[in-house]
C-alpha cells in the first residue's frame, strides 16, 4: 500500500497520513504530557495528580524510550491503513522498571498467585490467558462446603481432546489483590472433577471483566481498580512447586498399557468410611436409601481393606507369591549405557525416586552386573511416567505360559448383575515382592545414583501373569460367584443390593487374609451401569462403548491409507456387535492393495454408511442362560462368512455374538456348501465356550448335515466332521426371523439361487 498523497502531516512536513493520525507525535505528546509539560491542558483529579507525580520519574525513562522507537520514518508503517493513538486519561497499566529488573529472571514458572473467594484464602490459582472457563476443582468446592451448585450439562475439552464431564456452574465473590489493590468481582465458575495442581484455574472470561493485563515474563498481572492501579504479583516459590507438581508422577512407576480401565458410567458420590478427612470412597446413586445405608455401614466395617497411603501396605507375603526371575541358560548380563536427560526430566526422576525410596520400593545398590536406563512418558494429562527400560532383561526371560482369562467370559459372567463394584488394588503390582536373589537385577540408573526394586516393577516381562497368578490363587473359591478378574481388575456382582454386602464381605475377609490393599480413589462400590474390558455392562446385558460407535459415526470418509487403517482399528474393537464385519472390511481393505493409486469406490461408501448406520442403534448382547439353547444363524457369500449367535426366551430372539471371517486365497474358491461348513467350523474354534457349554441349534437351508454325515466324505470335509462331533449339534431349517437386530444380517442370506443342487 502506497502514501496517500491526500492527507498532509504538519509534525513530519510530508504527505501520506494526517497530523490526527500521526503516531509519532501521539507518542511525544504523551511523553510531555506525562512529564507534566502540558499540564495546563489536561484535567486530572485530585488522585491522579498524586499519582501522576508519584509515577513520573518512573516513566520517563520509559517514555523516553517510546520516543526513540518512534523516530522510523513513516513508510515503514506503510504496510498498514494507519494507527490511532490517544493521549491516556488515566493511569498506565504497565511494569515498573525497578520490579521489572527484579523479574527479569523470572524464567518460564507458572502465573500462580493466591486470592480470596467467598472469605476463603485461596492459593495455587493459575492465571491462564488459553482457558475459555474460569476452572473451579470439585476438591477445593468440596472444602469450602458451598452448596448452591447449579447443575449445568455438558463437557469441557483439553487441547488434547481429553473430555472433562462440567459438574455444574456457580457464580462467587472473588476479590483479586490486598489493601488498596484490592478489587471484588463476581465470577462464574465452572466446576470439574479432575486431578491437578491447582486449586483453580482463572480463564479469560474472568480476566477480562477484571479488566486486567497480565505478564507472564514478569508474572505480575495490573487491573484498574476505584483508587487507580491494583497489581498482584506471582508467588514465585508456590510457582515452581506448582510446575513440578505438574510433573509429578504417581507412586507406581509402572508404565500401564493403554487398555481400558474398569469404571462406572452412572454417577457416583463420595462417602467417609474412616476417621480422617482423606479416607473417603465413591459409591453408586441409584440405590434405594436402606441399600445405601447398608453398602456405607459395610464399607465402614472393611475400611482397613483401604491403603490410604504406601505405609498402609504391608504387601503379599512373599512366601505365598513373589516375583522370580527365569532366565535362559548362559544369559550374559547387560549394563546399559546411561542416557542423557532433560533438566524437566532431571526434576522428575529425582523427586520419583524419592517417593520410591520413603516408600520403601526401592533400595540404592552398587556393584551390579544388570543396569537399565529410566525412560521418562508423557501422560494423556500432561504429567511424567517413569518407566525402567528392562528390555536387556526381558530378552533372556523365557514367556510365562501362564493363560490370561477369557474377555468375552468375563464380560458374559458380569454382564446382567444388578449391582457391580469396581475395585483397583493400590499399586497392585508392587504389593508383590521380588525374589531376593532377583532384585538386584532390576537396578536402574539415575543422577542420583543406582537402584534395584525390592517389589514388581511394571515393565518385567512377566509379571502380569504373576500377577494374574496371585489373583486367581487367591480369589479361587470365589472367582465366578462373587468376583471376576482381569489382571488387576476386579468387578464384584450380585443379582441384589441387599447380598451385595455379603458378596464384598467374602471378597474383603480375602483381601484381609492376604494384605492386598485397595485404592480408594480408583474404587466405587454399589453401581448398576459400568465399563468393562471395552464394553457396557448393565443389567440389560452387553452394550458397545458408545464413545467407540461415535468416533466411527463421526469418521468422514477415508482419504488415504492412514485413515483406512485407523477406520479398520476402530472397527475390529466393536466387530462383535457388527453383522458382517468381515464383509464391510473386505471392500475397505481392497484400497490398501493400491496404496500408490489409493481410490475410496461406491461399493466402500455404501459399506463405510452401512456400517454406520448400524452402529447408530447397535444391539444390546445378553449373557445366554445355560438352561436353553443357542441358535445359531450363517451368511455365506464369495468373500467372507458370518455367524451370529441367538438366544430365545418368551418367543423373541436375543443376540449373543456376532463373528466374521474374510475368505482369502483358496478358500474363495470353496463351493457355497464347504463355506457353510467353514462358517460352522470357524464359530466353534472361536465361542469355544458358547460350543462346549450349550446345545446349538444350527438354522439355515444349507444341507450341512447331510453332507457332513456321508460315509465317503473325503480331505477337509473329514477332518471338520471330527473336529465338530465332540459338540452337542443339531440341525434346523431356517424359520421366521423376530429379532429386528437380526434382519440386516439375515437379508443377504437370501438370494437367486437359494437350493443347492442335490439337496
Amino acid at each position: 500500500m502506497g502514501k496517500n498523497r491526500k492527507e498532509w502531516c504538519d509534525f513530519h512536513k510530508a504527505v501520506g497520513h494526517s497530523t490526527e493520525e500521526c503516531w509519532t507525535l501521539g507518542a511525544q505528546l504523551e511523553g510531555l504530557v506525562q512529564q507534566g509539560r502540558l499540564g495546563q491542558y489536561v484535567v486530572r483529579t485530585g488522585r491522579e495528580r498524586t499519582r501522576a507525580r508519584a509515577g513520573a520519574s518512573g516513566r520517563e525513562e520509559r517514555n523516553r524510550d517510546n520516543i526513540d522507537r518512534s523516530r522510523s520514518p513513516w513508510p515503514a508503517m506503510a504496510g498498514y491503513r494507519g494507527t490511532i493513538s490517544t493521549i491516556s486519561r488515566g493511569e498506565e497499566l504497565c511494569v515498573e522498571q525497578d520490579i521489572q529488573k527484579k523479574y527479569e529472571a523470572a524464567g518460564d514458572e507458572p502465573m500462580v498467585i493466591s486470592m480470596v473467594v467467598e472469605d476463603f484464602k485461596i492459593e495455587r490459582v493459575l492465571i491462564d490467558q488459553g482457558s475459555s472457563a474460569n476452572i473451579l476443582y470439585g476438591s477445593t468446592y468440596r472444602r469450602m462446603g458451598l452448596s448452591r451448585l447449579k447443575e449445568t450439562p455438558g463437557c469441557l475439552y483439553g487441547f488434547s481432546g481429553v473430555r472433562v464431564p462440567i459438574k455444574g456452574t456457580v457464580e462467587l465473590d472473588t476479590i483479586f489483590g490486598e489493601g488498596d489493590n484490592a478489587k471484588m468481582i463476581q465470577v462464574l465458575y465452572t466446576v470439574i472433577e479432575a486431578e491437578a495442581s491447582y486449586n483453580i484455574i482463572m480463564g479469560r472470561p474472568a480476566l477480562n471483566r477484571l479488566k486486567a493485563i497480565v505478564s507472564t515474563y514478569h508474572l505480575c498481572m495490573k487491573y484498574p481498580t476505584s483508587e487507580g492501579v491494583g497489581a498482584v504479583w506471582a508467588n514465585s516459590g508456590m510457582a515452581k512447586r506448582s510446575a513440578i507438581n505438574t510433573l509429578s508422577l504417581e507412586l507406581d512407576p509402572r508404565c500401564r498399557d493403554e487398555r481400558e480401565r474398569p469404571h462406572p458410567v452412572e454417577k457416583l458420590k463420595e462417602i467417609q468410611v474412616g476417621l480422617l478427612e482423606n479416607q473417603k470412597t465413591k459409591i453408586g446413586t441409584i440405590m434405594i436409601e436402606e441399600q445405601e445405608t447398608e453398602l456405607i455401614r459395610c464399607l465402614q466395617r472393611n475400611c482397613d481393606v483401604f491403603a490410604w497411603a504406601p505405609e498402609d501396605m504391608p504387601g503379599i507375603d512373599p512366601n505365598f507369591m513373589n516375583h522370580r526371575l527365569s532366565m535362559a541358560d548362559g544369559a550374559r548380563p547387560v549394563m546399559q549405557k546411561k542416557q542423557k536427560q532433560g533438566e524437566e526430566k532431571r526434576r522428575a526422576i529425582q523427586e520419583e525416586t524419592s517417593k520410591l525410596l520413603k516408600a520403601g520400593f526401592i533400595r540404592e545398590v552398587r556393584y551390579l552386573e544388570w543396569l537399565a536406563n529410566v525412560v521418562m512418558v508423557r501422560k494423556a494429562n500432561g504429567k511424567w511416567r517413569m518407566c525402567t527400560d528392562y528390555t536387556d532383561l526381558n530378552k533372556v526371560c523365557p514367556k510365562d505360559p501362564y493363560p490370561l482369562p477369557n474377555i468375552d467370559r468375563l464380560v458374559d459372567s458380569v454382564s446382567r448383575y444388578e449391582f457391580l463394584s469396581f475395585m483397583d488394588a493400590y499399586s497392585g503390582y508392587n504389593q508383590i515382592k521380588m525374589h531376593l536373589d532377583d532384585e538386584e537385577k532390576t537396578a536402574f540408573i539415575t543422577n542420583g545414583g543406582a537402584f534395584c526394586y525390592k517389589v514388581m516393577p511394571f515393565g518385567l516381562k512377566n509379571a502380569g501373569a504373576t500377577y494374574q497368578r496371585l489373583m486367581d490363587k487367591i480369589f479361587k473359591d470365589i472367582i465366578g460367584r462373587d468376583i471376576e478378574v482381569y489382571v488387576d481388575d476386579m468387578v464384584a456382582k450380585s443379582e441384589g443390593g441387599e447380598s451385595h454386602c455379603e458378596t464384598l464381605g467374602r471378597v474383603f475377609e480375602v483381601l484381609r487374609r492376604h494384605q492386598l490393599r485397595l485404592n480408594r480413589e480408583k474404587c466405587s462400590f454399589g453401581v448398576q451401569v459400568g465399563r468393562f474390558l471395552g464394553f457396557i455392562l448393565t443389567e440389560r446385558g452387553i452394550e458397545a462403548n458408545p464413545d467407540k460407535c461415535r468416533a466411527v459415526i463421526s469418521m468422514r470418509s477415508p482419504q488415504n491409507v492412514k485413515e483406512v487403517q485407523l477406520l479398520m482399528g476402530r472397527v475390529t474393537a466393536l466387530s462383535r456387535f457388527i453383522s458382517k464385519a468381515s464383509e464391510i472390511a473386505t471392500l475397505v481393505l481392497n484400497t490398501l492393495k493400491k496404496e500408490r493409486n489409493f481410490a475410496w469406490t461406491p461399493e466402500c461408501e455404501e459399506a463405510f454408511l452401512r456400517m454406520k448406520a448400524m452402529l447408530t442403534t447397535p444391539p444390546i448382547l445378553v449373557r445366554p442362560e445355560l438352561s436353553q439353547p443357542l441358535y445359531m444363524y450363517m451368511s455365506v457369500t464369495e468373500i467372507a462368512i458370518s455367524s451370529v449367535l441367538i438366544q430365545e426366551k418368551e418367543k423373541e430372539q436375543y443376540p449373543v455374538y456376532f463373528i466374521s471371517k474374510t475368505l482369502q486365497g483358496p478358500k474363495k474358491r470353496y463351493q457355497k456348501i464347504e463355506r457353510g461348513a467353514l462358517a460352522l467350523v470357524v464359530a466353534s474354534r472361536w465361542l469355544r465356550p458358547y460350543f462346549q457349554s450349550f446345545s446349538i441349534i444350527v438354522r439355515t437351508d444349507l444341507p450341512i448335515q447331510q453332507v457332513l454325515r456321508k460315509p465317503d466324505l473325503v480331505g477337509r470335509m473329514v477332518a471338520w466332521s471330527i473336529q465338530l462331533s465332540e459338540f452337542d449339534i443339531s440341525f434346523e431349517r431356517r424359520g421366521q426371523i423376530r429379532a429386528q437386530a437380526l434382519v440386516d444380517f439375515i437379508t443377504e442370506l437370501t438370494t437367486e439361487h437359494e437350493q443347492i443342487e442335490g439337496e
